[in-house]
């Protein structure tokens, strides 16, 4: 039988006691007894108390270690089904396109579309993996950043209807074409977002597909 580190000082200790008992005896006094017997149950209390709360221990760490499965397992399906909506949707309008145009659309969106990371984000440092951990982190900041210039884009189209339907003004057609110009130009920043994290999900669930893998065999 294998000892862990704990067990091995007091099964030592146990040892050192039942030797020093046996070269003892015959015990002549009553005394000696009790103080022997008081002994061994010290070091039997000792023993008990020191496996309990190693085995208390090695249950907080299961349930620690299912808490961070569960996390990953969670990002990783937030992350599929927030990206797969996305793509199904505002992304293939906007890849869409072209060169000289820009997207004239207001998406609704927001950063309350990520419960499961909002909710549990403490959870990341508990990751025994740190490029996923890098990969979690990178992946909602860059998705974050994408949903802030979506937003931004819905406040330009809708200052840009707004003008068109009440600005009457001589300059209204520079003005107008000012607007349209930024507008083109956002496409180009809301594109170049949309890559960088296409490109940080895939990375993401490549790696948490290996951690969640790996963590199933050693479960």
């Amino acid at each position: 039988m294998k000892l862990d580190q704990w067990q091995a000082p007091l099964f030592a200790l146990f040892v050192v006691i039942c030797g020093a008992a046996f070269f003892h005896w015959p015990i002549e006094h009553s005394s000696d007894v009790a103080a022997w017997v008081q002994a061994v149950g010290s070091v039997g209390a000792i023993i008990i108390a020191v496996w309990v709360f190693h085995r208390q221990y090695l249950d907080a760490e299961r349930r620690s270690q299912d808490e961070v499965h569960a996390f990953v397992q969670a990002i990783r399906e937030e992350v599929s089904a927030v990206w797969e909506g996305y793509s199904t949707g505002a992304r293939n309008r906007l890849l869409a396109v072209q060169e000289n145009q820009f997207f004239n659309a207001l998406f609704p969106v927001t950063t309350e579309a990520f419960t499961v990371y909002n909710r549990t984000s403490s959870q990341v440092g508990k990751v025994d993996d740190e490029e996923l951990r890098r990969l979690i982190i990178v992946t909602y900041a860059k998705a974050k950043g994408l949903i802030y210039s979506f937003q931004l884009n819905n406040h330009l189209v809708t200052d840009l209807i707004n003008f068109e339907a009440s600005y009457h003004g001589q300059d209204r057609e520079i003005r107008f074409q000012h607007k349209v110009n930024e507008l083109v130009r956002y496409a180009g920043e809301l594109k170049n977002r949309d890559t960088l994290v296409h490109e940080s999900l895939n990375a993401l669930l490549h790696r948490a597909d290996e951690w969640l893998r790996a963590n199933r065999t050693h479960r």
